[in-house]
């Protein structure tokens, strides 16, 4: 206890006491228990839908058992949901069809405090006993201190009717292509530092959608015209035409969302102004398919995105409403607006009797995109990006085309195992006969390919900032020469900054913030399968493809009152299949390190770069000390010409070009007929050789010379010489793109391979029955590989090469019977299958510097690898695998240390398919 005499005063005048209190002990809690209770009741109306209600109410110091006194409730929560789902469309007659769903929700938390938290040390319950509060007070001391949520809602979605018995037929204008969706949802809280937050929220949609199948009309179709009827005018009798699309749809969405937030100030009592946060949009979309006949297909679909725009603050005010009125029945302003089309044709070469055995189709994919400017930033324009696919695909069934030569069908039709010869086979016949087989061999071989396909595709782009006009159909503005023009909204690439600047559809600024853009990107690809004669199967590949970025910032120059472009830039990367195998053998020397192939690098340097200079007009073609006029030796054409013909192995006769057009074909090769030899029947059972082969050029990065000047009146794309020097007279012309490394990629994998399966042993039961004793496969493979890279920024060439040797042995015993282990009580029984690889693989990287002519190895390794491994079924589902795997590593070069790796052990693998 502390206390505090007053002595009497005479005076009676007042006192100022201050008092400090060293130390106060909290003793114990307050052991008071509170209570809660749930409850939830469901209760579903038959097929009109079902309704839930449920609440919650909690008292101070409730809390879970493994709550600490501290962590208990110090609040009342009160809260109460109550939901409902209807499908109203039951008050409706059955024949109408009339779907009208219903979802109501209501619900509200509330939470007291049982402290007062303006004045934490008043409980709640005595708040009635402040001095000189009036009821009115204590009123807002309590809804202030509680903390509310409120929220309902309602949702009707897709309000729509069905088909009512008996109608089949189908109009597009049906009411029942249509269908309606209205949701709003409003959520209300306030607390002690929260005056209000207000959440609205409205969404309405209107959906149309009509598909049906719309009769074809072929106008020749019936006609019985001996010549219509003929093979030879299919294409015209086939002629056929789809008046009507077979799908069209749209659908507009508005949102509405409101927020209005208050804070609340607890210092002074004062009204803090409200916020305003509020978005409202017009979303569209469109969907339409149209067959125009059965070969050709289009397909389309739209969006568009706008904005209603709303006067500040709440809207209270009959003007305000009437604007916001106007604003959507006007649409809104469009802040994005895009669409995509496809157009595939599938063309009827095949209706030719002369061209059955072609199969092709044509692609064209469009799209098209408008962004408005951010509302803040008018001066910045708006942005415009088409694009386009185009895709071409080819097939041609040789088979079908040798058939159209009688005497080839009839070979094809043999190996097939008709076309059976009727003639007899006297000795008299026997000249005639061999004469027969040599034509037949000769035809075979004629007939070597018998499947070809071919696949091009490209694609275009463009990105153009600045654009000032708005859109208003199909992403057009009619109301100004239907800007910016059909062509550029189904991916024209053509001439397009041109005509903006002269139409003046750019924003007039000195510069932009960003470029003007265009991509092109090609890729071609083609496959042949061919059989020269009986089990030897070669497959050829061949692929190119190139890729382009093109960039330059826009400009309006207000003195000419011009618009200008400056700063291009084009990137890119290339690659293209080749065949480089006239120098993938040649051998390093074991002193100097060159080969044959680097000597002739260097050799051809002084060749090209007289070609070259006496090809540039700009050039005063005499020779230097280091070349030519404005081609030394180390200039990036001269090192690149020379790059290719010395490893493409063509010589000087090599195309002058950085990105050679005409893709070369890669092969891989299966001949599986060896083991029907009378020799090697007799101890193989299959045998197959296998050899691969793939080569490609690549171009990894590349971009415009910007020291690159064409001759005068020559466009960039056409111009091959500059006229323009690097460094000044007398220095290197620039080339016309700035390369820093061209790649060789180079494989044999494999140069040869031979898998083999031996024939199985049978061995004699004691039943008299046979069994095999097991089947022994083996196989041998060697791979080769390199890759030879120019960086022609230094000079220098990095050549890895690879070599790898493979050898392998299995062994399958089958049906092993292991009887000391069962299960269900049967012994176990399976194929016991084991695998053993050996190989040796060798790298070695040589730097071989352009400068000085020596070549010298940087690393390399040899790698020996050993892999064994015995597998076995324990039953259906469950597989043991025993393995050993042992790596060793040593190095070439000094400078790395030798490795090994040994990695052994079992895996049980359980498969859970049946």
């Amino acid at each position: 206890m502390v206390g505090i005499r007053n002595p009497k005063d005479i005076g009676n005048e007042p006192k100022c006491i201050e008092v400090w209190i060293n130390e106060l002990r909290l003793t114990d809690f307050v052991q008071k228990g509170g209570w809660a209770a749930n409850a939830r009741v469901t209760a579903k109306l038959a097929d009109l839908g079902q309704v839930a209600l449920s609440g919650s109410y909690m008292t101070p110091f409730f809390g879970s058992i493994d709550k600490k006194v501290s962590e208990r409730s110090r609040e009342t929560n009160m809260q109460y949901d109550a939901s409902t789902t209807l499908q109203l469309g039951k008050f409706f007659p059955a024949d109408w069809k009339i779907n009208l769903p219903i979802y109501l929700n209501k619900g509200e938390i509330i939470s007291t405090p049982q402290f007062d938290p303006s004045n934490p040390d008043v409980l709640m319950t005595r708040v009635e006993e402040y001095k000189d509060a009036t009821e009115n007070d204590i009123i807002q001391v309590k809804n202030r201190a509680q903390d509310i949520t409120r929220r309902r809602g309602i949702n009707f979605t897709n309000v729509s009717k069905q088909k009512s018995p008996g109608k089949t037929k189908s109009h597009f204008w049906d009411i029942e292509n249509f269908s309606v969706t209205y949701a709003f949802s409003e959520q209300y809280k306030r607390n002690i530092t929260l005056n209000q937050n207000w959440n609205k929220n409205h969404r309405a949609a209107l959906t149309y959608g009509f598909t049906h199948t719309p009769k074809n009309i072929k106008p020749f179709g019936k006609s019985k015209a001996k010549w219509l009827n003929n093979k030879w005018f299919a294409l015209i009798k086939d002629i056929n035409f789809t008046p009507l699309p077979s799908r069209f749809g749209f659908n507009t969405d508005i949102t509405r969302n409101y927020n209005e937030y208050q804070n609340r100030d607890i210092t002074v009592n004062k009204e803090m102004p409200a916020q305003y946060n509020k978005t409202f949009f017009m979303n569209r979309t469109y969907d339409l398919k149209w067959d125009f006949t059965k070969n050709l297909k289009f397909d389309l679909t739209a969006g568009n995105d706008a904005r209603i725009l709303e006067p500040v603050g709440r809207i209270d005010t009959k003007d305000e409403k009437d604007i916001i009125k106007d604003n959507i029945l006007a649409g809104g302003i469009n802040t994005s607006y895009r669409h995509s089309m496809n157009l595939n044709y599938t063309i009827p070469i095949n209706k030719i009797p002369l061209f059955d055995w072609i199969t092709a189709t044509a692609g064209y994919k469009t799209n098209y995109q408008f962004t408005r400017r951010p509302f803040a930033a008018d001066s910045l324009g708006n942005t415009l990006m088409n694009g386009n696919t185009k895709t071409l695909n080819g097939q041609f069934n040789m088979v079908t085309f040798y058939n159209k030569v009688p005497f080839f069908k009839k070979i094809n039709n043999k190996g097939k195992g008709g076309g059976k010869d009727t003639k007899s086979k006297s000795a008299t016949d026997t000249t005639k006969k061999n004469s027969f087989n040599i034509l037949e061999e000769i035809a075979k071989v004629l007939m070597t390919v018998k499947q070809a396909q071919f696949t091009y595709t490209e694609n275009n782009g463009t990105t153009l900032p600045g654009y000032i006009d708005s859109t208003r159909i199909m992403g057009m503005n009619p109301n100004n020469k239907f800007n910016p023009g059909i062509p550029f909204i189904i991916g024209n690439q053509q001439n397009v900054m041109q005509n903006f600047m002269r139409d003046s559809l750019l924003i007039r600024r000195n510069n932009l913030n960003n470029p003007y853009a265009q991509t092109n990107s090609k890729q071609m690809s083609f496959t042949a399968k061919l059989e020269p004669f009986k089990d030897l199967r070669i497959d050829l590949t061949g692929t190119k493809s190139i890729g382009f970025n093109s960039s330059q910032y826009i400009g309006y120059n207000q003195t000419t009152k011009e618009y200008n472009t400056n700063t291009f830039t084009r990137t890119g990367n290339y690659s293209v299949s080749t065949i480089t195998i006239s120098t993938a053998f040649k051998k390093d020397d074991k002193e100097t390190y060159s080969n044959e192939v680097f000597e002739k690098f260097l050799a051809y340097r002084d060749q090209f770069a007289k070609s070259l200079s006496e090809a540039n007009d700009s050039s005063k073609k005499f020779a230097t000390t280091e070349g030519y006029d404005g081609y030394s030796r180390n200039q990036q054409d001269v090192i690149l010409y020379s790059f290719l013909a010395s490893y493409t192995g063509k010589g000087t006769k090599v195309k002058q070009t950085e990105f050679p057009k005409i893709p070369l074909p890669n092969w891989t090769l299966t001949y599986d007929g060896l083991n029907k030899f009378k020799f090697f029947k007799k101890y193989l059972k299959t045998a197959t050789l296998r050899h691969s082969y793939k080569s490609t050029y690549n171009v990894g990065a590349f971009t415009n010379n910007q020291l690159f000047t064409p001759a005068a009146g020559v466009d960039f794309e056409d111009a091959r010489f500059s006229g323009g020097r690097v460094n000044g007279a007398g220095s290197n012309f620039a080339s016309k793109y700035q390369i820093n490394t061209v790649t060789i990629q180079e494989s044999f994998s494999p140069l040869i391979k031979v898998d083999i399966t031996f024939n199985e042993k049978k061995k004699k039961k004691a039943d008299g029955t046979s069994a095999s004793s097991g089947a022994i496969t083996a196989n041998f493979e060697i791979r080769k590989d390199r890759t030879v890279s120019l960086n022609a920024n230094i000079p220098q060439i990095t050549e890895t090469r690879g070599q790898e040797y493979v050898i392998g042995a299995g062994y399958r015993y089958p049906k092993l019977k292991i009887k000391k282990f069962k299960i269900k009580g049967k012994p176990l029984e399976s194929d016991l299958n084991c695998k053993m690889d050996l190989s040796f693989r060798n790298n070695v990287t040589t730097q071989r510097r352009v400068v000085d002519g020596i070549s010298t190895p940087s690393q390399g390794q040899n790698i020996i690898t050993l892999k064994t491994s015995v597998d076995y079924a324990l039953s259906q589902n469950i597989n043991l695998r025993l393995y050993f795997d042992k790596i060793i590593n040593t190095p070439v070069v000094s400078t790395s240390f030798p490795t090994a790796n040994t990695n052994a052990g079992f895996s049980l693998r359980f498969s859970l398919a049946q």
